[in-house]
């Protein structure tokens, strides 16, 4: 596995430089493109058939970092630790999580488009379950900058009409490195109550 920022495609993927389309039962998901496109030329219909398996992938590039944070900012020592790096922008703050699952869902869409006119939505089910071991996260100037220790295993669902187009285990992936953290930092004035004057 290399050392790029983990997505969802890589939670799904039996080998993540692959095309996921290649990799999962599309057949499904196939008909509805053909059906949206079996007016047009062709041509037109399996140039939108390619964008469609190479949308598969875009819309599976979610960065699993940002999924993390969301997560872990229910976090008490978390949020202690983002307000006191936010008022002390010179501190560190080490923050070790407790081994932990995350299951996180989403519901992304590829919309099949000629010019201006919407031929079908294809929305998609998407279900991660992680099991999060040693993790010890770095926050400086309230906010994430980094993953000390850690690894995650987990599994993952793809599905459409709820019928799973894959479904993968992942082996044990060490985090450190590996997770890149792009949400913002609170805004200091809305995180801390402030008094009435």
């Amino acid at each position: 596995m290399s050392d790029a920022p983990l997505t969802l495609k890589d939670m799904f993927a039996t080998d993540p430089s692959k095309p996921i389309a290649d990799q999962a039962d599309i057949g499904a998901l196939l008909s509805v493109v053909t059906a949206a496109t079996a007016v047009l030329p062709p041509a037109v219909g399996s140039t939108i058939v390619a964008a469609f398996r190479q949308a598969l992938d875009e819309v599976l590039q979610l960065n699993l970092g940002d999924v993390l944070q969301a997560s872990w900012g229910k976090a008490a020592a978390l949020r202690d630790a983002i307000l006191a790096t936010l008022k002390d922008p010179e501190s560190v703050a080490l923050v070790p999580l407790l081994d932990h699952k995350i299951t996180s869902t989403h519901k992304p869409h590829i919309d099949l488009m000629l010019g201006t006119k919407c031929l079908a939505r294809i929305t998609l089910d998407v279900s991660l379950n992680l099991a999060l071991k040693g993790v010890m996260l770095e926050v400086q100037r309230g906010r994430i900058a980094g993953l000390k220790a850690g690894h995650c295993l987990g599994d993952g669902v793809l599905a459409y009409a709820d019928k799973p187009l894959i479904t993968h285990k992942t082996p044990e992936i060490p985090l450190p490195g590996r997770l890149k953290f792009t949400l913002p930092a609170p805004d200091e004035s809305k995180a801390v109550p402030q008094a009435a004057v």
